[in-house]
């Protein structure tokens, strides 16, 4: 903490309301402007001036209503780290709040109060109010104790304006990465079609005839931040990389060219059926609910293009309101099978736009360890 700055819990300097009584089987077309809470997990960064969702003239009039500054915060995530997470509204109307969202009125730079919640300091005030096991819940009157900053708003806006210029870099530099990844996949359509129709008319084959399929191993007791494996869970996918957590304990070993693919789709997420290709021997171990493909005679990249994503996989639904795909499911999989020689060509290409994408994105990690940098500096 700035020992120069004053510091005041949040119910001293605004007002908390709790969203109310807005589900996503309210959303209709051109209603009334809202936002539901999963939305601040999963979309928005730390500021937002558009909606995205609409809401009926009937719900929006009973509904609690954010303005312009306001700071919308989560009060139900997957775990402490969800928890809080904030988003600052700058749109020049007045938008409805879900309910499990909150509404934080004050007189702070509502881009600051933002870039705080994301502090180290403020990850440990919101843990000691965090409750629950699968979900977990914060209440407004929690929040409401948790001390914030509260130096002047030109030293405010100051540090907004820093931390502004390292995330707007950061975000033009993904989305190049995004732009790649688009790229990529015009090849792989040029070159194959699209394989749910397989317009090019290649032969196809059962997945479990051509490449072996295993399912990953539980590792709840076996999990150690000084681990020497990483753990490929559902996360890791989704992240394309970021390591989560790590193992002391090699339960499911990968090898360079296994292909691991998410069997259960997690909440507010995209990962049902997301694929991610080891990339080197004796250095990974396979969670539960997530598979591996090994021993494929033809191009790993080619058949993890196929595979991620794929709708054959997103169109399963269990009615559980959590997919889970089942052995057989994926080994039935209809696999286009092109000349492997087409396939390794496909792979050359792959991996020349690979290496630009990664020389972008160890530009956007040296940009993302400035950023923490400051964070650490200004709050920490």
């Amino acid at each position: 903490m700035n020992n120069k700055w004053t510091y005041k819990k949040i119910g001293e300097i605004g007002t908390i309301l709790r969203g109310k009584g807005i589900q996503k089987t309210d959303f209709i077309e051109n209603g009334q402007p809202c936002i539901h809470y999963g939305q601040i997990h999963t979309v928005f960064d730390v500021s937002t001036n558009k909606h995205l969702s609409t809401i009926s003239s009937d719900l929006y009039n009973k509904s609690i209503i954010a303005s312009t500054g306001d700071v919308l915060l989560t009060l139900t995530s997957e775990d402490v780290e969800g928890s809080c997470k904030s988003t600052a509204w700058l749109g020049n109307y007045d938008v409805a709040v879900s309910s499990d969202a909150a509404i934080l009125k004050h007189s702070l730079n509502p881009k600051f109060f933002v870039y705080y919640t994301r502090s180290n300091s403020f990850y440990a005030e919101k843990a000691k109010y965090a409750r629950g096991f699968k979900v977990t819940h914060i209440k407004t009157s929690d929040i409401a104790e948790i001390p914030v900053p509260v130096p002047s708003i030109e030293k405010q806006d100051s540090i907004v304006s820093e931390l502004d210029k390292i995330n707007e870099l950061i975000r033009i530099k993904k989305a190049q990465l995004e732009d790649f990844n688009c790229l990529e996949q015009s090849v792989f359509y040029d070159m194959f079609g699209t394989p749910s129709s397989n317009d090019k008319c290649w032969d196809i084959k059962k997945i479990s005839d051509v490449a072996n399929y295993f399912n990953g191993t539980a590792h709840e007791q076996d999990i150690d931040n000084d681990g020497k494996y990483i753990l490929v869970n559902a996360k890791f996918i989704a992240s394309k990389g970021v390591i989560y957590k790590r193992t002391s304990v090699q339960r499911f070993p990968l090898y360079k060219n296994d292909i691991a693919m998410v069997l259960s789709d997690v909440p507010n997420g995209k990962a049902l059926a997301k694929c991610y290709l080891i990339n080197k021997d004796n250095t990974y171990s396979l969670n539960q609910r997530i598979c591996c493909f090994r021993g494929f005679g033809g191009s790993p990249v080619f058949l993890k293009f196929v595979l991620n994503r794929h709708p054959y996989f997103l169109s399963f639904d269990d009615g559980n309101g959590q997919t889970n795909l089942r052995k057989k499911d994926v080994e039935d999989f209809p696999l286009i099978v092109p000349p492997v020689s087409l396939q390794q060509s496909f792979e050359q290409k792959i991996a020349f736009l690979e290496n630009e994408k990664e020389q972008i994105a160890s530009t956007v990690n040296d940009l993302e360890t400035l950023f923490a940098s400051r964070m650490q500096y200004w709050f920490d």
